[in-house]
């Protein structure tokens, strides 16, 4: 062996694996090893160049991989051999790149335990912008690729001589670390009133200061890692009210950041939420009021889930660990509108809700709010209801890009995302908003804007949503002159189904699967407004072949914030209805909404979203929502109490009558309801009920299409008591595929936008 050739190699790595400390990695097994070259972030990867044995390069390729850092993903790894090269020693090297990146890039990461304990002690005491390689923002202040500090935000703060030290040494947790900053190179950060003066840092405390403002009930907001956040003390009733009335959120819920787990939650009979909560992402996450202390539950009132995290940066460690209680931390921003980044923005914008703004001078490239997920109470099935700080940009599960077309799809209007395919990776941006608004329409403009840059990226096909009213659709138009590129339109629910199949790649199956779409709205192809599809998937082909029965859909987006009117819309023609119906309108608006609702050619809809608004109404336990999906979701809170204490084979359905089509006419269950209402039932009762008569007429469409696999997606699949009924009744029966990296609600579209492309590319091949 001692005789075998010395020869030259080189080795490319692709995924995730740059910005988590992948070259100081392959730097120490260098060493290890005594093998010469060199690593280097470049806009595909990792690139080594080394000179060793072949033994000593399989070894060093099978060490590479066998022990990489915790959060790399490795999609590709090539090593081969090339012309000879001399080496002295094995080097980090920084490259300058000119073309296209080919990478998945690095999301923000939360505070890890090492750095959690530093601040304790040591000369990173107390500093509230530590991090390491494992550790701190990403993608936010990500500027161009690869993840080089001089490609980042952090460009303009000058490492001191002992951070150059700590940087330049092998032995050191931060060697190479290019977000590293400490005390004596800090980033400065400033405190104003809302009145735009500053709290002098000289004579005070800027860390101290504010848990006393805290205590004393006052409202900051402060500069996170994906943009500001409005913080209040939670056990301050006034303060979190007052919070609600400046930023118009009269009960949508709040999230709380605890001190830590130790505090005021008990998690012992919820190990995954524990888990979540102390992940790199670290989300907020639902969990039962049951968990929380009791003077806290008024923060999600009516509902019976509180949204925890628990402090994801270094500042809020220091902040929370100073104040020992939990304060309100939600998105900084005028309800309705993106959340706020920008340092001068949320001193123009964010003073009149806050009474503080703490800003620093790291700037933010890439807003985003923090993600959100829950786990259903039975199952256990994750459920992802905000996809962002920590997850995105990157889907690196499901299908992914197999050619070097790079397709750009905007999504839908609510809840919106954009996808892009590029050089066999598939990027799903943040959940960006409602674009309905056109400070989200300029947000989600400018992130796209970015992200094309960012990638150095030009789409060859641009894929939208067949409504012509979205944004997305608009804006297609606009970037398809651009780029002189065709669009091609795919339907709202098909890419949902899309969506799902692409995630569990299922989209080259042989066997039929039933797609089970539900949602609020979505434009079909038949010009009505959509929402209860069932779609039957084979051969790169879907055929709708069930919906709820169509009924009338008038006033529109108001149909979405007013249960009532969608109670109307189905029962007005109901004599057993009429009294309870009549009741929730005085009379000219009764009046009124008849005489519009008698005229014809008005647009027919089979939203299952509106159906479960409308049971809600029915129930009297909500007429008008101050949040989307607020009726929904405490309809499912009522079926939840009914169902965590009743056996589910105790439980019966409702009747009902399909039609020759597979429809279900939603109207026959609410009158149904509204019989058992009569008979005094409770109203957890007849909620069970409704939600298990929707997984009956599930498995009875399934068995009518003689399909084995169910897949789901749309808002609805938010509903985790829906969920675990699925899981209970049909998981002996059938196989069944839920969205566990995406969110079942329309973030997902574009991704499907994307897979629905590929199926019609598949197709034509086929033929």
């Amino acid at each position: 062996m001692e005789n075998s050739p010395l020869l030259c190699w080189h080795f490319h790595i692709t995924g995730l694996v740059q910005g988590i400390g992948f070259r100081p990695h392959v730097y120490r097994i260098a060493k290890e090893l005594n093998i010469n070259g060199w690593v280097s972030n470049d806009s595909d990867g990792v690139h080594i160049e080394f000179r060793s044995t072949n033994v000593n390069a399989d070894l060093f390729r099978s060490k590479i991989l066998e022990s990489a850092p915790t959060l790399a993903h490795i999609t590709t790894n090539k090593l081969q051999k090339i012309s000879s090269k001399t080496f002295n020693d094995f080097k980090i090297v920084q490259k300058e790149s000119t073309t296209q990146s080919h990478i998945a890039i690095t999301p923000d990461l939360a505070l890890c335990e090492d750095c959690r304990n530093d601040l304790k002690g040591g000369k990173r005491k107390d500093y509230p912008f530590i991090s390491c390689s494992q550790c701190g923002p990403r993608y936010s202040i990500l500027q161009k690729l690869a993840f080089e500090r001089h490609h980042t935000a952090m460009n303009t703060f000058v490492m001191c001589d002992s951070c150059l030290t700590e940087y330049g040494d092998h032995m050191d947790r931060r060697f190479y670390a290019q977000t590293m900053s400490c005390h004596s190179c800090q980033i400065p950060q400033q405190l104003f009133k809302n009145d735009n003066s500053l709290v002098s840092s000289e004579t005070v405390d800027i860390l101290s200061l504010i848990p006393k403002l805290w205590k004393d009930g006052k409202i900051i907001a402060i500069k996170g890692i994906g943009g500001f956040l409005l913080t209040c003390a939670a056990q301050n009733e006034v303060a979190v009210q007052e919070l609600r009335l400046r930023k118009n959120r009269p009960s949508k819920p709040f999230a709380l950041m605890i001190p830590n787990l130790g505090h005021y939650l008990t998690l012992k009979y919820n190990p995954q939420v524990s888990t979540s909560l102390k992940n790199h992402v670290s989300p907020i996450t639902l969990c039962s009021k049951d968990q929380i202390s009791h003077e806290f539950k008024f923060v999600a009132d009516n509902l019976d889930k509180v949204g925890i995290m628990i402090p994801y940066t270094p500042l809020f460690q220091l902040l929370l660990h100073s104040f020992n209680q939990p304060i309100i931390a939600t998105s900084g921003n005028v309800s309705n509108s993106p959340i706020i980044f920008d340092n001068k923005e949320a001193l123009e914008n964010l003073s009149s809700i806050a009474d503080y703004i703490l800003v620093n001078d790291r700037d933010i490239i890439m807003p985003q709010d923090d993600s959100v997920i829950t786990y259903s109470q039975k199952s256990k099935q994750k459920i992802i209801l905000r996809r962002a700080r920590g997850m995105a940009p990157n889907y690196l599960e499901g299908y992914q890009n197999d050619t070097e077309d790079s397709i750009l799809c905007l999504g839908a209007e609510m809840k919106s995302t954009f996808c892009i395919s590029h050089h066999q990776n598939i990027y799903i941006s943040q959940y960006i908003g409602n674009l309905l608004n056109f400070e989200t329409q300029k947000h989600y403009s400018y992130i796209l804007d970015h992200f094309l840059n960012l990638i150095q990226g030009s789409p060859t096909h641009i894929c939208v949503d067949t409504h012509p009213e979205y944004f997305t659709h608009q804006h297609a138009a606009e970037l398809a002159q651009r780029y002189n590129i065709p669009i091609t339109t795919v339907q709202h629910h098909k890419a949902h189904f899309a969506s799902i199949l692409g995630e569990h790649k299922r989209i080259d199956s042989d066997e039929k699967i039933l797609g089970v779409i539900w949602d609020g709205t979505g434009l079909g192809d038949d010009g009505m407004i959509w929402g209860s599809e069932f779609f039957v998937y084979e051969n790169y082909t879907m055929s709708r072949c069930a919906h709820l029965d169509y009924y009338t859909y008038f006033l529109h987006e108001k149909m979405a914030t007013e249960a009532r009117i969608c109670a109307f819309a189905l029962l007005h023609s109901e004599e057993t209805a009429n009294d309870l119906i009549r009741e929730k309108f005085n009379d000219e608006e009764w009046r009124i909404y008849k005489t519009l609702i008698s005229k014809n050619q008005l647009l027919q809809s089979s939203s299952m979203g509106r159906l479960f608004d409308a049971a809600s109404s029915i129930l009297g336990i909500i007429d008008k929502q101050s949040f989307e999906e607020e009726a929904a979701m405490l309809l499912e809170v009522a079926a939840r109490r009914y169902i965590s204490s009743h056996a589910i084979e105790d439980i019966q359905s409702y009747e009902f009558i399909i039609d020759s089509n597979d429809c279900l006419p939603g109207r026959r269950i609410l009158i149904q309801m509204i019989e058992d209402l009569a008979l005094e039932k409770s109203i957890e009762l007849i909620a069970a009920k409704f939600h298990l008569t929707l997984v009956k007429w599930i498995i009875h469409v399934a068995q009518s299409e003689g399909c084995l696999s169910l897949s789901f997606s749309g808002g609805v699949f938010q509903n985790s008591v829906l969920v675990d009924l699925i899981h209970i009744m049909c998981a002996e029966d059938f196989t069944l595929y839920f969205h566990n990296e995406l969110s079942p609600n329309d973030e997902n579209i574009s991704y499907g936008q994307y897979i629905y492309f590929k199926m019609t590319q598949k197709l034509d091949e086929k033929h």
